[in-house]
């Protein structure tokens, strides 16, 4: 009898854990690009692709990790066919004042994957704004998330 109550267990446990799961593959390590309206503002070389900022803008809810937490946790998941997977890439750029804007689907998943991204990385909030000679910079991002539903029927 127990033995059969720990086997259903960890076919319950297996059956939640593998009907849905997100995964999101950041780097807190990456260095964030200038936008061109700040390459533009601070007059340096627009001829220059990657202008890097002296210091990254800081997601809301303390740090990257814990963003892309935030990300996950919040993504509406009973939106998705069962049969579901993909990778969403979203851009998207971090304001002078910290609102992220101009929200770009690069790639998505179908099925709304990509607008469902965009609304949970709008309703986490502001970030701290980068800074690039001690003034605050709009800086772009590309944020990815691995998205995968797994039908167990």
């Amino acid at each position: 009898m127990r033995k059969t109550v720990q086997q259903h267990s960890k076919i319950i446990i297996s059956f939640f854990v593998a009907t849905f799961y997100i995964t999101v593959c950041y780097s807190q390590e990456r260095q964030a690009a200038m936008s061109r309206s700040s390459v533009l503002k601070f007059g340096l070389d627009t001829t220059i692709k990657d202008w890097h900022v002296d210091v990254n803008a800081v997601p809301p809810k303390g740090g990257m990790s814990a963003f892309m937490t935030s990300v996950s946790s919040n993504y509406k998941r009973n939106l998705f066919s069962s049969d579901l997977s993909g990778r969403v890439l979203i851009s998207f750029i971090v304001g002078e004042d910290g609102e992220p804007y101009n929200f770009r689907i690069l790639e998505s998943a179908g099925a709304g994957t990509g607008e469902e991204g965009i609304r949970v990385i709008t309703k986490l909030g502001k970030w701290s704004p980068a800074l690039f000679r001690n003034r605050p910079a709009e800086v772009s991002f590309v944020i990815p998330i691995r998205v995968s539903r797994i039908n167990t029927n």
